[in-house]
């Protein structure tokens, strides 16, 4: 299984989430935002933040545009190469 929203749905389902959470969520976002932190902070922390990221989201209660939001947020504390 190679496909990513294969492996979304397959997961979201095995956590009781609805199949909606695994195709609707800004997974583009979150994607380039682990890669900038991987690259600009260090890797182990591009996973972590994302994980924050999710828990932030469900303890809120929020939704997908909870979840740009976030990441725009903490974008913004990224270190920028120079």
């Amino acid at each position: 299984m190679t496909d990513l929203t294969q492996w979304a749905t397959l997961v979201a389902e095995e956590l009781g989430l609805d199949a909606q959470a695994a195709t609707d969520p800004a997974i583009k976002e979150l994607l380039d935002l682990t890669r900038e932190v991987a690259h600009n902070v260090t890797r182990p922390a591009g996973p972590i933040t994302t994980f924050l990221i999710g828990l932030a989201v469900g303890q809120a209660g929020g939704d997908n545009d909870m979840v740009k939001a976030l990441v725009e947020k903490i974008n913004a504390l990224v270190p920028q190469e120079q």
